[in-house]
């Protein structure tokens, strides 16, 4: 068997890779994604801040490495 055909048979297409920030903001209605985006990337807004906003809507993180990992990576 080909490599080609090894990886082929080891993809996952049903597999969702976006990142939990991802999928939330995927999620939300339009005013509230534009308003997750600019907090994302407006410095003054702490990691903590933006994850006690999204717990208080209902949308929970376990800790704040989502969203840190989100900003650090810079996922529009």
């Amino acid at each position: 068997m080909a490599l080609a055909d090894s990886l082929a048979a080891e993809k996952n297409p049903a597999r969702d890779v976006r990142c939990s920030v991802c999928k939330i903001v995927a999620e939300l209605p339009p005013d509230d994604a534009t308003a997750l985006r600019e907090a994302l990337a407006d410095p003054t807004f702490t990691h903590t801040a933006i994850m006690r906003a999204l717990k208080a809507e209902g949308h929970h993180l376990k800790d704040q490495q989502p969203i840190s990992r989100h900003r650090r990576l810079g996922h529009a």
